[in-house]
């Protein structure tokens, strides 16, 4: 990768919400810990798998992204796969309505964000595919649909979950 300020932001926007997770840890009961439990080995398998395969397609000689970016869209997959399935099994983190709120409303901005930047790249020129494979701005595309999929599943979640209650 030419420019390393995506991956930074990358791990920021995934570091953060994640240290608040695991700062205001709160009991889970058995149902939710299995949910998770069964989230990770979920995420496990699918990371696993995308690997293998990313290795054959290169021991085949196909050249369809640089390793780091196979890497990346790897890791992302396998993160997006894990949240979606905590949240839809409500094996997620947040316990307030408050909190949930916020949680979405920061996906989605993330996501929207995410998404100027890639416009503001492609507007400048630059190509999903290059003679590499694919370009940077693939990643940024996973990323931003990554944080709208997590984003739209919380919402409709909550308000699903709002219907039931009433």
């Amino acid at each position: 990768m030419k420019n390393p300020i995506f991956a930074v932001a990358y791990a920021i926007m995934w570091i953060i919400p994640v240290s608040f997770i695991v700062i205001n840890e709160k009991k889970y009961d058995e149902r939710q810990l299995l949910a998770r439990n069964t989230a990770f080995k979920a995420a496990f398998i699918t990371l696993i798998t995308y690997c293998f395969g990313c290795g054959i397609i290169n021991c085949l000689d196909i050249v369809w992204a640089d390793l780091p970016i196979q890497m990346f869209l790897g890791a992302l997959i396998s993160i997006t796969f894990f949240s979606a399935y905590c949240i839809i099994m409500d094996a997620y983190f947040i316990s307030t309505k408050k909190r949930k709120w916020n949680f979405i409303t920061y996906h989605l901005s993330t996501a929207v964000l995410s998404t100027l930047s890639v416009l503001i790249d492609a507007g400048r020129g630059e190509a999903l595919w290059s003679s590499d494979g694919l370009s940077p701005l693939a990643l940024k595309i996973a990323f931003s649909a990554s944080f709208f999929v997590i984003g739209i599943i919380s919402l409709v979640k909550t308000v699903s979950d709002r219907k039931v209650t009433k």
